[in-house]
């Protein structure tokens, strides 16, 4: 906590520049993390070259540093958990049957890439993969998840949980995200022994997919009340999150909840903190040593809102769409899928789930 720290919670405060892996709830040196929501653990990957792959005389890594570099996913494929608790209507046993079927169904599209990648390589097509990279041992078929927190609504039948639930109806819906999570990763668990390959859970970003899921369930569930799409009126879309970004929930609250269910994936997760006022890098300093230190959050990011005018450029922390200075249009910017992007350039789904944010003030720091 010297003038290094100092200097990086004013870029924190300003610029939102970096991402914060929490090395008190994670062994921070058996993972490796990059990106806007990527986590490995590296103590799954193996040191040993697949003899058919082998390129005689190629540079090949050495030692666990090295091992980030080749390893990876072969792709994605996401679950619509909404989709799916929509249709068991509150029953577990149909929910879980629902949710193994559609892994299954992932699992056979994952191999038959990772089958796909592998005979690419073999044939050469892929020249300064295979001299670098060698195989595809070190890479994770991975199930992605998105609508959490709109599968535990849709799940309980209560499309108002996250806007009018009580504690303790939001308590029940943690620890439901949580059994879900639990089941995806066992089952990717058992793929794992039966596959011989590598296998993981990740939150997804979800940019685009959160938009188009929702918006086919949008025309899918028309006319059920008891199922929460969430819109501007606009665009539908889901979370990419564990607490929605809509809900009204106090900092460290959050921090707790999202902390318990990350907990339970083995690929990536994020915990954004989108702020609407640029906080005193003191404050910042405080609350996020306390979310490190007492609660569960792997990986979070402090992303204060940035306008920008267009013509004279102007620039401060907050919302605006017109300059204070000349009157001129502004860009507004914020994260998307972990970068910073003008909202205006965002599509329809991402731009509705930015209006309807749940933004941190100062005294919200301050408070926690």
């Amino acid at each position: 906590w010297g003038e290094l720290t100092d200097l990086i919670f004013q870029a924190l405060a300003r610029r939102g520049t970096a991402y914060l892996l929490n090395g008190y709830a994670s062994n921070v040196e058996a993972l490796y993390a990059m990106c806007c929501r990527l986590t490995i653990d590296v103590t799954k990957l193996s040191l040993k070259l697949a003899p058919e792959l082998e390129v005689a005389g190629a540079a090949r890594v050495r030692g666990s540093w090295a091992l980030p570099d080749g390893t990876g996913s072969i792709g994605i494929v996401t679950v619509n958990l909404p989709r799916l608790a929509a249709l068991s209507k509150g029953e577990w046993d149909k929910f879980e049957e629902l949710v193994r079927s559609r892994l299954e169904l992932a699992r056979q599209v994952l191999l038959a890439w990772r089958r796909r990648y592998e005979r690419i390589m073999l044939a050469g097509l892929t020249p300064i993969t295979k001299t670098y990279l060698g195989h595809l041992h070190n890479h994770f078929n991975t199930f992605g998840l998105i609508g959490l927190p709109e599968a535990a609504a849709n799940f309980l039948r209560n499309p108002k949980l996250w806007s009018e639930g009580s504690r303790r109806e939001v308590r029940r819906a943690i620890d439901l995200e949580k059994r879900i999570v639990e089941l995806v990763r066992r089952y990717a668990e058992e793929c794992e022994a039966e596959d011989g390959c590598l296998y993981n859970v990740e939150e997804i970003p979800g940019e685009s997919t959160g938009y188009r899921l929702a918006s086919m369930d949008a025309k899918l569930f028309k006319g059920r009340d008891d199922v929460l799409i969430p819109s501007d009126g606009v665009a539908p879309f889901y979370s990419n999150s564990i607490v929605p970004y809509y809900a009204d929930v106090p900092i460290y609250q959050r921090a707790l909840w999202e902390g318990e269910v990350q907990q339970e994936f083995t690929g990536g997760v994020m915990m954004h903190l989108f702020l609407e006022e640029q906080p005193d890098p003191d404050a910042l300093k405080r609350i996020v040593r306390r979310i490190a230190e007492n609660t569960r959050v792997v990986y979070f990011s402090i992303t204060p809102t940035i306008s920008v005018c267009r013509r004279c450029g102007w620039s401060s922390v907050g919302t605006y769409w017109e300059c204070p200075r000349c009157g001129y249009e502004t860009d507004v910017w914020s994260r998307i899928v972990g970068y910073y992007r003008p909202v205006r350039s965002w599509n329809v789904g991402k731009r509705a789930e930015f209006k309807l944010r749940a933004t941190y003030r100062q005294a919200a720091l301050s408070s926690g």
